[in-house]
């Protein structure tokens, strides 16, 4: 998904969806005793709920990027034309 292309309100929805999604899997990591596991072990992990973490955590870090490039450049979360 083009999180550049997502309107403002697309991209809050977006982001509350895939935030909400990425902490499921952190309580299901927790849930299955890897809750102390560290990110940068997770992420070379291809069992499927490291790859779900993994994905998640990209696409979390992928929309936080964009709306700090919208705040940034005019200062609201319309996208940038």
């Amino acid at each position: 998904m083009d999180v550049t292309k997502l309107s403002a309100k697309k991209l809050e929805a977006e982001g509350e969806k895939t935030d909400k999604a990425f902490w499921k899997v952190v309580d299901e990591l927790i849930a299955a005793g890897r809750g102390l596991d560290k990110p940068s072990d997770i992420f070379r992990r291809t069992d499927p709920l490291s790859v779900k973490y993994t994905e998640l955590f990209q696409k979390n870090a992928d929309i936080g990027s964009e709306v700090a490039r919208r705040l940034e450049h005019h200062g609201s979360l319309k996208p940038i034309k």
